[in-house]
């Protein structure tokens, strides 16, 4: 199985997620940021993430996956999303209705670090997670569910 996982983060969180599944499923990452349209056709498995801010995809893996519908649909596909709320909405919201009727989804939280926020995220973040220390809810074994999910043709 040829793997590639392409991921836009805003605070790292989907990058460290990218990592963590690229190394149980031996895969290539390349981060939509740097590389906004990368060529897939050498893989049989693609992942998508990214992570969550009001309930948004950041836009560079949402664009990607907008754009790329056709290719992506004859791919074997996952796509993850990370944040502190998990909703089956935000797949709704955020992946093409064509894709995310295929794709195996999966939500694998997230990180809260105010000292990679702003003074806005850090004040709606302190509303929300009522801490104003770092918040760690990623889930290795939730990871290593979703790749052996991937491995499954």
């Amino acid at each position: 199985m040829n793997t590639v996982i392409l991921y836009a983060t805003k605070h790292g969180t989907a990058e460290e997620i990218a990592k963590r599944l690229g190394a149980e499923l031996g895969a290539s990452l390349i981060n939509l940021k740097t590389t906004p349209s990368p060529d897939i056709s050498a893989y049989d498995t693609v992942v998508v993430g990214g992570s969550l801010y009001a309930g948004r995809l950041v836009s560079e893996a949402k664009k990607y996956l907008a754009a790329h519908q056709q290719e992506l649909a004859r791919k074997n596909l996952g796509v993850f999303l990370t944040g502190l709320a998990d909703s089956d909405s935000y797949f709704k919201s955020n992946v093409p209705a064509k894709l995310f009727e295929t794709a195996k989804t999966v939500f694998l939280s997230g990180v809260y670090d105010p000292a990679k926020c702003n003074a806005l995220e850090r004040f709606i973040m302190r509303i929300i997670t009522r801490s104003k220390v770092r918040v760690d809810l990623i889930s290795d074994e939730k990871i290593r569910q979703f790749a052996e999910e991937m491995k499954r043709e």
